[in-house]
C-alpha cells in the first residue's frame, strides 16, 4: 500500500465553529498532517473561509506565518471560494517560500489565470466530470464522488491510464459512511491523498 498523506479537512477541529480557524489548522500540522483550507478574498486580503467572509476570519498570511514558524512540510490544499484571486495566492505562496501545496476547485475560466502564474492546479474528476485537456495541465487529480451513483472503484478507472498524483475526498464530506475496509486499501492504493474529516479512521490504515 503507498504512502497516503491525510489532509485535514479544514482542519483537525472537534466543534462546527473551529473549522478553517488557526486553531484547527495548527492543530493539524502539529499532529503530522496535511491540510485543505478555504479561500477568498475580503477587503483586499486573502482570508480563510467557507462561507462569506467577516473581518473575524484568519488572514491567509497569518495561517502561511506559523506554517513556517513550526516547520512544517506537510501539504496544504487551497480551495478556492472566489475569482480573482490568483495574482494574490501567487505572491502570497512566494513571499512564504511554499512548495508543497495545490489550489483546486476554482472556476473553469478561473482555472486559465492560475496556469497563467504557474500556481499548482488539482482537477476534479466525479461521476459528473471527466477528462478534459485541463486536466492535462494540471498537477494532480481532486477525485470527488458526490453522489455514490457510480462506485469508487469505477471512479478510480477514469484515471487508470494517468501517472498525476491523486487526492480522493473521503465519503462523510457528503454525508455518507466510511468505506468498507477492502474498498478503503483499494483506494489507498491509487492515491497520493485522502481529505477527510475521519482523520482517525484513515489512520488506522498507516
Amino acid at each position: 500500500m503507498n504512502h497516503v498523506e491525510i489532509l485535514a479537512h479544514r482542519g483537525f477541529w472537534s466543534l462546527e465553529n473551529e473549522k478553517n480557524s488557526i486553531f484547527a489548522l495548527k492543530r493539524a500540522l502539529v499532529s503530522g498532517y496535511g491540510v485543505e483550507l478555504d479561500l477568498r478574498d475580503h477587503n483586499n486580503n486573502l482570508v480563510i473561509s467557507h462561507d462569506p467572509a467577516t473581518g473575524e476570519n484568519t488572514l491567509f498570511d497569518e495561517f502561511l506565518q506559523l506554517y513556517n514558524q513550526i516547520g512544517a512540510t506537510q501539504t496544504i490544499a487551497i480551495n478556492i471560494k472566489s475569482d480573482g484571486i490568483s495574482d494574490a495566492l501567487c505572491k502570497a505562496l512566494k513571499r512564504y517560500n511554499i512548495q508543497n501545496y495545490f489550489a483546486f476547485d476554482m472556476s473553469i475560466p478561473d482555472t486559465l489565470s492560475y496556469l497563467k502564474n504557474n500556481i499548482l492546479i488539482y482537477m476534479r474528476i466525479s461521476e459528473y466530470e471527466d477528462w478534459t485537456p485541463l486536466h492535462e495541465k494540471a498537477a494532480g487529480i481532486w477525485l470527488d464522488n458526490f453522489t455514490n451513483k457510480i462506485s469508487y472503484l469505477d471512479l478510480i478507472k477514469k484515471i487508470t491510464n494517468n501517472s498525476k498524483p491523486v487526492c480522493m475526498v473521503s465519503p462523510e464530506l457528503h454525508g455518507r459512511p466510511p468505506l468498507e475496509e477492502n474498498i478503503a486499501k483499494l483506494i489507498l492504493d491509487r492515491a497520493s491523498h485522502i481529505c477527510t474529516d475521519e482523520i482517525g479512521y484513515w489512520s488506522n490504515f498507516e
